[in-house]
């Protein structure tokens, strides 16, 4: 019998016959999974902008393919004095940006000391960092509002309704967890570079700043747009510290619209909704590239 032979009768085997047909369902039930999770990805998506364009400010009477469009809704988020949308709209902006910055620059410096150094305390400080991500941020509310209340008494600027306050808020919650997840990362980069480096007489800022910076730069793009979403999707921090309407962010702008004379006009709400879903939208487009291999690289050991 020859090799030819043998193979087609393995391959027309019951027990093969049965792995392909196992095959072909495991392929359909996943793509089906696949499909059902995109539609309840974008039917939600899809009615916002529907009732955003519908001129008659109703969820409820917006169909399927509605027969007029209008851009009324939009230019009512800027116009109507109530809602200083536009402030709302640039206070996130301001503060998502500035956490975006210092916790992508202090995770770096610390993943790389963490990663590449040896130090008395080292491994208590990593443990003491797992045990505060153990903790929800919720539990720890009622220490921060007392604690900026008596902050504000002395120095106002670090009181309640202060974005200074909530941009300290925001970069120590989310050091943490993005020091470690950098950090697996930076683990995974080879240490040879480094006693190459060492050996040609490179300091350690030479490496850190020429050498692992360029190898990690995938894994900061997912540190940077993780925190950008955090710091601009958070409101509960924002509802307790802040009080003026002017400091709002659009999290909570939008929040207090709905609970106001916007409850009835859905179709304000949606456009900004809408609006204040593009900067992340935008950001997550720009970086797609380095978060899908930051994302994966990581997993693999060299």
């Amino acid at each position: 019998m020859t090799a030819t032979t043998v193979h087609e009768v393995r391959r027309n085997s019951p027990a093969a016959q049965r792995r392909r047909r196992n095959d072909r369902w495991m392929r359909l039930v996943v793509v089906v999974l696949i499909a059902l999770a995109i539609i309840a990805t974008l039917v939600p998506i899809y009615f916002v902008v529907i009732a955003a364009v519908n001129p008659t400010g109703s969820l409820t009477t917006s169909n399927l393919l509605p027969r007029t469009f209008t851009l009324d809704n939009f230019a009512q988020l800027f116009i109507n004095p109530n809602v200083p949308f536009g402030l709302w709209f640039l206070n996130s902006l301001k503060i998502s940006l500035i956490v975006t910055a210092i916790v992508t620059l202090v995770v770096f410096m610390s993943a790389y000391a963490f990663s590449r150094m040896r130090f008395r305390g080292r491994e208590g400080v990593l443990m003491t960092i797992v045990l505060l991500q153990v903790f929800p941020n919720i539990l720890a509310m009622v220490a921060i509002f007392l604690l900026v209340s008596q902050m504000g008494s002395l120095t106002p600027a670090l009181g309640l309704n202060s974005h200074l306050t909530i941009i300290f808020i925001y970069v120590g919650g989310a050091l943490g967890g993005n020091i470690w997840l950098l950090k697996g990362y930076m683990d995974s980069v080879p240490r040879e570079i480094d006693e190459s480096a060492t050996i040609d007489g490179a300091s350690h800022w030479i490496i850190f700043s020429r050498l692992i910076f360029p190898l990690v730069r995938p894994m900061l793009a997912v540190v940077a747009v993780l925190t950008f979403s955090g710091a601009y999707s958070e409101i509960l921090v924002m509802q307790v510290l802040v009080r003026d309407r002017e400091a709002f962010t659009l999290p909570l702008g939008l929040y207090t619209m709905s609970q106001s004379e916007f409850l009835t006009d859905f179709g304000v709400f949606s456009a900004g909704a809408f609006v204040a879903a593009l900067p992340p939208l935008i950001l997550f487009y720009i970086s797609q590239k380095w978060l899908i291999s930051g994302l994966t690289q990581g997993a693999v050991k060299s």
